[in-house]
Order: C-alpha cells, then sequence, then structure tokens
C-alpha cells in the first residue's frame, strides 16, 4: 500500500502510528493552500526573506536558497517551506498577473493557450455554429510587423465565402464570393429576399450594376489587359441583353446600341478618340470624323446646324504705333494717346487659318483708319471707324498670312 496519495502526494496514516495529529496536519495545510486565493507570483527564483504563513507561489526558473532543485513545484510557508509536484491538469490562478494558469506535463502555460480550441467566446456563448464569437464595440486585428489579412477561405466554387451585415441578427447586405467564383454584392430589405446590387467577373472584370449610379465626384475606368466595357440598360432588364455600352480601347472609347436582334451594331456607332499628350480628341460616327478638337481649335465635318452663334467681345484695344494684338473675336479700337485720328496697319495675335474678327471703334470722336498692304491687312480699300456703330469682319488666312475683308458696313451714316 502506497504511503502517499496519488495525486498531492500527501502522507497516508500507517497503522499503529503515533502522533497521527501531524500527519492530518500537514495533509490539511496542503489542502489550505492549493484551495486557497490562488498563486501570488509564479516567476520567483528566490524565497521571500519573510514570508506570509499561507501563501503559494509557482516556483520560478534557476532557483536558489530553500526553493532550489523546486523549479515549476508549487511552493507555501508552514513553519518550513513545503513543495507540492504539479499533475498534468492542474490549474492555478496567478494574482499579480490576473491570469489562469495550467500545468501541461511539463511547464505552466496559461489556460486554454493551445494550438487548438474547439470554439471560442469573447464576452459571448459561441456555439457549433458560431465557433468563434465576439460581443464588443470594435475588434482590432492589428499588423505583427507589416501587413494586415483577413482570409475567408470555402470548399468548393458553388459554396459561399463571404461577409453578411445584420440588423437584429436579419441579414441586409452581404459581398464576397457567393454561389460561384466571382465577386458579388447583395441588399435585402427583410433578410429574407435578397437582390443582386454589383457583381464583377473574374475572368474579364466586367462590372454589372443593377439600379441607378450617382456619382458625385468623377468615374475613372483603369487601363488592364482587357478592354475594359460599360453597360447601360432600363431598370429591371436582363444584363445580358443591355441596350447600350461603352467599350474603352487603345485610341478612344466606342458608344453602340442594339438592333432588333439583340446584337450591338458593328458599324452604328460614335467613337471619341484621344489623341496622345491629349492634344486631340475626335469624334467620330461610323468611323467618320464628325467634330474634332485640337488645342483649342474646333473643325466640324459636314453642316453646322446651330440656334444661334456669338462672337466673344474681348477688351478694347489701343493702337501702339499702328498695331494691336487681338486676343477674342471681337474688338473696339482706339486711337494712341486718344488722338482725334490714328492708323491700323497690322494686327497681331494667334489666329487660325479661317478665324473671324469683328473690328469697331472706340469712341465716336476718334477716327480709325485701317489701312489695306501697310502691314498684315488687305482691304477693298482703306475703311475709316468714325462711329461706334461702323464695323469691318476679316478672315484670317494662312496662306495669305494676312487678315482679309469679308464686309464693311458704315452703320453710322
Amino acid at each position: 500500500m502506497s504511503e502517499t496519495t496519488q495525486n498531492l502526494g500527501l502522507r497516508l496514516l500507517s497503522t499503529g502510528q503515533a502522533q497521527k495529529e501531524v500527519t492530518i496536519n500537514e495533509a490539511l495545510a496542503s489542502i489550505d493552500a492549493l484551495l486557497n486565493r490562488g498563486a501570488a507570483d509564479k516567476d520567483l527564483a528566490t524565497p521571500p526573506a519573510e514570508p506570509d504563513a499561507g501563501l503559494l507561489y509557482i516556483v520560478g526558473a534557476a532557483a536558489t536558497g530553500d526553493w532550489a532543485g523546486h523549479e515549476g513545484d508549487i511552493a507555501y510557508y508552514d513553519q518550513i517551506w513545503r513543495f507540492v509536484a504539479p499533475n498534468e491538469g492542474m490549474v492555478l490562478w496567478v494574482n499579480d498577473e490576473d491570469v489562469l494558469y495550467a500545468y501541461d506535463g511539463s511547464n505552466w502555460v496559461v489556460a486554454g493557450s493551445g494550438d487548438s480550441v474547439t470554439q471560442l467566446g469573447i464576452n459571448a456563448t459561441a456555439d457549433s455554429g458560431n465557433k468563434l464569437t465576439v460581443k464588443s464595440d470594435a475588434v482590432l486585428f492589428d499588423h505583427n510587423g507589416d501587413h494586415s489579412r483577413v482570409k475567408v477561405n470555402k470548399a468548393t466554387s458553388s459554396d459561399t465565402a463571404s461577409h453578411l451585415f445584420q440588423v437584429g441578427y436579419s441579414g441586409r447586405a452581404e459581398f464576397g464570393l457567393t454561389g460561384d467564383d466571382h465577386f458579388h454584392l447583395k441588399m435585402s430589405p427583410d433578410g429574407t429576399n435578397w437582390y443582386e446590387a454589383l457583381s464583377v467577373s473574374k475572368d474579364n472584370l466586367d462590372v454589372t450594376v443593377q439600379g441607378d449610379i450617382d456619382v458625385k465626384g468623377g468615374l475613372m475606368i483603369l487601363e488592364h489587359n482587357v478592354n475594359p466595357l460599360i453597360f447601360f440598360n432600363v431598370p429591371g432588364a436582363d444584363p445580358s441583353s443591355s441596350r447600350y455600352r461603352i467599350s474603352v480601347t487603345g485610341t478612344g472609347m466606342i458608344y453602340q446600341s442594339r438592333d432588333s436582334s439583340n446584337t450591338f451594331i458593328a458599324d452604328d456607332y460614335l467613337m471619341v478618340r484621344g489623341a496622345q499628350g491629349a492634344t486631340r480628341h475626335d469624334y467620330k460616327i461610323k468611323n467618320v470624323t464628325v467634330v474634332s478638337i485640337r488645342e483649342g481649335e474646333l473643325q466640324l465635318t459636314g453642316v453646322l446646324s446651330a440656334n444661334g452663334l456669338a462672337a466673344n467681345a474681348g477688351a478694347t484695344l489701343t493702337i501702339a504705333s499702328g498695331v494691336v494684338t487681338a486676343t477674342h473675336s471681337r474688338h473696339r479700337i482706339d486711337t494712341q494717346g486718344a488722338a482725334a485720328a490714328d492708323d491700323l496697319d497690322t494686327i497681331n495675335g494667334s489666329p487660325k487659318d479661317g478665324q473671324l474678327l469683328i473690328l469697331s471703334s472706340a469712341n465716336n470722336g476718334r477716327d480709325v483708319t485701317v489701312r489695306s498692304g501697310v502691314g498684315n491687312i488687305q482691304l477693298a480699300s482703306n475703311l475709316t471707324l468714325s462711329h461706334m456703330y461702323d464695323t469691318l469682319t476679316l478672315i484670317w488666312s494662312n496662306s495669305d498670312a494676312k487678315w482679309l475683308e469679308l464686309s464693311r458696313s458704315d452703320n453710322a451714316a
């Protein structure tokens, strides 16, 4: 028969033993220590000089003094230091750390800190369906030196790997890989009926949107190895039969519509082409350029139909040694130094071929004579603008490098 208990090693009474109270008291003292208020410390290597009776310690590494050779044992003071060798599965609360430790057979470790647990609830109760349950106003996943990534994995393509957002445990929004390997964003008004708001194809990055898009700022399509496509449709229609589409290519953007057989019309489209460096933009219909904008110059192919055209007025130009510089399509001309009369021979600026310019006098009391052939102005004959109502209309000719007269009017006559 063993002389000690199996677990705590407490001495047992023997037949005819004298002073049985000593053995019993030692056993009771050990039980009292182990069932006390927890261990005061678990890292001390040297016993306290004046220990309090009944305080419990887990002896630290490289123990010295009365604790030498008892590393990892449970020590308590009862007139002398007494020790209990821990068994695997023993747990103790460590007071100075406020942490529960368990003995794993070799070392004291934080209870529940093993490599695997079947379920865990933090401020909540976990269950078989929600093996990790957290009740908190916020959850932080922090980096451990550089990156931080949350991975959601599913078994097969037809399964779901997603994030679900609920109100009162009723779903309202869900995004992820729901039922296939494409990205989906779904919304629900009641947690039962779900509607897909957006999907992104994993194969060609096509984006399908149900409902209206309200863009407050701008819409940017980034270049990638597949030509981007944007489809437009009437509300509630099948996305596969989108009525219009915009495709972005290396040369520009093409707008197309479908015919009666639900096929996009190959040669009926509007193309917006931007040249390299954004110095030119062409607008084409059926591959014929109808509008070209280059460095502020607008070129049209065909007939321009407009409700009205306006010649933008610039500031009054004052003659300086027979020269003015035009910046707009219409200017009033004044004499140098407010003289009673002055001559205008040259009009500088950066005119485009075919550009129109309308001139008139700035003051009824000062005559401006536009002279032909002296500078870069060519008229039927010299013209004196003596009244603010008098006008002269010119057109610039690149080949002649001159302003040519189109018309004149003596409106004050």
